[in-house]
């Protein structure tokens, strides 16, 4: 597949996956085996991509005609020379025939950088700065594609160019309600309540240093690796802010964090089925649907591993969790949350919205007197929360055995 192939069809993958979350915050059970065919996928095409951006940047010639000089791809170590290559495809050329051959390969180039620009690839004109293999739009579907809030049902906004410096989220903080009416009477007006939530871009960067000779000796793209790396942790960082985020400049602020959400004490009880079908029925009975419940790795560990306490009934066979499961409900592990943070609630009530362009850059000059070679990738982003009272919290959990 060539490049632009592969980058279709990565999109259309991700569209599809993004449909799959979208319907099961409606309703519709998830089809998680897709969506682990769909990642599988994705990570080999990837991996193909990158394997041909390397071989089209090592493959670069340079072509003369006239008194310019560009340049573009073409075959490893093929050097193309106007008086040769070119006289011999077109015979002695016109002056006008080299004017157009000129504009036409001209524009050509100017093609390719304009569709290399609103990517968020670009070298300043005093240098100093080689673009990476991945552009803006790939950094910003690693990182997409690892949070584990976008996986519960979250929903990621992008902020327009132009858009300012905040957006505003209407939000309703009471639901409209509808009345029967006889024929020709007055509707009556409702009570709903609107409010609004703002997004107010932070910036989230992270800067990597690589020797020249780890880089030159490596037998795999350092940049590549270094920014897939780096997608991973910024995906991870936005998850904590998204669920228990301090709120303290230039921190978002978090559910766990909000005064809103609900709570149930466990008061020392096992975390068994019993209690997370309480906190499911918290969500459930203010009339949202519950996506999911997040904890720790060790909580999962246990939820999936151990028996439930009284019934002696394993976690996965509670009738209500059951059903839930059928259509949609996920219980999943993020190494961002304590043991005792357990987290149940309707994730398309959380926001993460954030600039598309977010910038991966290498400095190939800021650090070359250290002999070393600078990565950077920085994003800007904020966490809403919509209806806070979507959510509830499971206190108090007895120790992990």
């Amino acid at each position: 597949m060539t490049i632009t192939a592969l980058k279709n069809r990565i999109s259309e993958l991700d569209g599809e996956r993004e449909d799959i979350l979208l319907r099961s915050t409606e309703g519709e059970k998830l089809d998680s085996d897709r969506i682990r065919e769909i990642r599988s996928e994705v990570a080999t095409l990837e991996t193909e991509l990158a394997d041909k951006q390397a071989e089209r940047d090592n493959a670069t010639v340079v072509v003369s005609v006239g008194s310019t000089s560009e340049a573009r791809y073409a075959a490893p170590g093929t050097v193309v020379d106007r008086n040769t290559d070119l006289d011999g495809l077109f015979g002695t050329p016109s002056a006008a025939e080299i004017a157009e051959a000129r504009s036409k390969f001209n524009a050509t180039l100017k093609g390719e950088r304009e569709e290399r620009a609103p990517q968020g690839v670009s070298v300043p004109a005093e240098g100093g700065h080689t673009a990476p293999i991945h552009t803006a739009n790939e950094v910003f579907r690693l990182v997409s594609g690892r949070l584990v809030c976008a996986q519960a049902g979250a929903r990621i906004v992008l902020y327009q160019e132009g858009s300012g410096q905040k957006w505003i989220l209407p939000k309703l903080d009471s639901r409209p309600e509808a009345t029967w009416r006889d024929e020709h009477a007055v509707i009556t007006e409702d009570s709903a309540t609107f409010s609004t939530e703002t997004l107010t871009p932070k910036s989230l960067a992270s800067l990597t240093k690589v020797s020249w000779e780890l880089a030159q000796d490596s037998n795999v793209d350092m940049g590549s690796l270094v920014i897939a790396e780096t997608a991973t942790n910024m995906a991870l960082t936005l998850d904590r802010a998204a669920l228990a985020g301090s709120g303290v400049d230039p921190e978002p602020s978090g559910i766990l964090t909000n005064g809103g959400i609900q709570t149930i004490d466990l008061a020392g009880a096992v975390l068994d089925h019993d209690a997370v079908a309480s906190g499911f029925l918290a969500v459930q009975e203010l009339d949202y649907s519950p996506t999911a419940m997040l904890v720790s790795h060790k909580r999962y560990a246990q939820l999936v591993n151990e028996k439930a306490s009284g019934s002696g009934e394993w976690i996965g066979r509670s009738p209500l969790l059951g059903e839930a499961g059928k259509k949609g409900f996920q219980i999943l592990a993020s190494s961002q949350l304590d043991d005792d943070e357990i987290l149940i609630g309707d994730f398309s009530n959380l926001v993460i919205g954030y600039r598309q362009n977010i910038t991966a850059k290498v400095l190939d000059q800021l650090f070359a007197a250290n002999g070393q070679i600078g990565y950077i990738v920085a994003a800007r982003a904020d966490v809403a929360i919509m209806r806070p009272d979507a959510f509830v919290q499971l206190t108090n959990p007895a120790a992990i055995v």
